[in-house]
């Protein structure tokens, strides 16, 4: 007669799983770093510095001479710049109004820099390492999600084969480490171990503030629950650290809560970048691959069960309708921007189950 494992041992297998797909997500992403180091000249050259780059002699003093990125630029030459200056007296001047939005994705580069004990190559090593983590940690937390919904361990592929997860990782910005703590947080979320969950969320909104979303989108599944406390702890407490942080920097540096030009009213950034698509060639088709898995996770919550998927994709989804044109027109920025649709359009299509719902428990908080 077949009996099921006891408690302890289910938590030591799902915890080996995660800990093996940990290890393979990191190594996937450990892999693209090689490739893209071969494909721009070597290491260096994957924090893609613009010719005219106002931080090309800041990084260039730290690690000599680099390979000039023909394209202009991208913001791996950003993440290094703050990581060797995280108090921002040399870096926040050559980054202009843009330096309280820059500053506050702030994480990523301290732990680069161990906050503020390497310099040189050592960082540049650094954000290799925590970008193949970051697409590990991702990769973990959707299969253990995955688990809790009863989908098939196949989900995981949204993160593996999640072109925008392999841009992040590729051109060294916050998206691929916040993904992964977010959905990290999440995973721990769906098993109420909530001190964890509440850690990881607010570290990966630290990261990068969309990925508050996903901790708004917790809460939202606590209060479809009626867990009305726990619903509150998931507003609130993700949101702690960077409100402070961002009050730092609206004090030091100005524009700690700026959004810069991101966000625009419902639906017009997408207008307005569409006529730019066919003119951008790569760029053009990422594009349309997002706005194809806007429009099918869209397509999937309103024929799925999940209130779970639903109350995490949702927020991300009125994020993608109020983004501005500055977001739309390059498929690389919105393809990195709304990675995460991908593992929640994948769970919402083959979870069979949500997360297993409970009142509050206070004894979780400790968890």
């Amino acid at each position: 007669m077949q009996t099921d494992l006891p408690t302890e041992h289910r938590t030591s297998d799902l915890s080996r799983h995660a800990l093996v797909w940990a290890l393979v997500g990191t190594a996937v992403g450990a892999l693209l770093l090689w490739t893209q180091g071969v494909a721009v000249g070597g290491p260096d050259g994957m924090l893609q510095v613009g010719p005219q780059s106002s931080l090309r002699p800041v990084v260039e003093r730290e690690l000599g001479q680099v390979p000039v990125s023909p394209t202009g630029g991208h913001d791996g030459q950003i993440s290094f710049g703050i990581a060797v200056d995280l108090s921002g007296d040399e870096v926040a001047p050559l980054l202009g109004d843009a330096a309280g939005y820059r500053y506050r994705r702030v994480l990523y580069p301290a732990l680069a820099s161990l906050f503020g004990v390497l310099s040189g190559p050592p960082v540049l090593w650094m954000m290799f390492g925590l970008a193949a983590v970051g697409m590990g940690l991702a990769t973990a937390g959707i299969q253990m999600l995955a688990d809790q919904m009863r989908a098939p361990v196949l989900v995981v592929l949204a993160v593996l084969a999640n072109p925008g997860v392999w841009l992040g990782v590729r051109v060294l910005t916050p998206d691929a480490l916040g993904l992964g703590l977010a959905l990290l947080g999440l995973a721990f979320a769906a098993r109420r171990s909530d001190r964890t969950a509440i850690a990881l969320l607010a570290a990966a909104a630290l990261t990068k503030e969309q990925f508050l979303l996903v901790a708004i989108g917790v809460a939202i599944w606590c209060l479809l629950d009626r867990e009305r406390v726990r619903a509150v702890l998931y507003f609130v407490a993700p949101a702690v650290p960077l409100a402070v942080w961002s009050l730092v920097l609206s004090a030091r540096l100005g524009g700690g809560f700026d959004p810069r030009n991101s966000l625009d009213i419902p639906g017009r950034g997408i207008v307005r970048a569409i006529p730019n698509w066919a003119l951008a060639q790569v760029d053009g088709i990422l594009a349309w691959l997002t706005l194809a898995l806007v429009i099918g996770t869209a397509v999937a919550l309103l024929r799925s069960r999940s209130r779970f998927a639903a109350s995490i994709a949702w927020p991300w989804i009125v994020l993608a309708l109020l983004s501005s044109s500055a977001v739309w027109e390059f498929g690389n920025n919105s393809l990195r921007a709304l990675a995460i649709l991908a593992p929640l359009l994948a769970l919402a299509i083959w979870g069979s189950s949500d997360p297993a719902s409970a009142r509050i428990n206070w004894r979780s908080i400790g968890d």
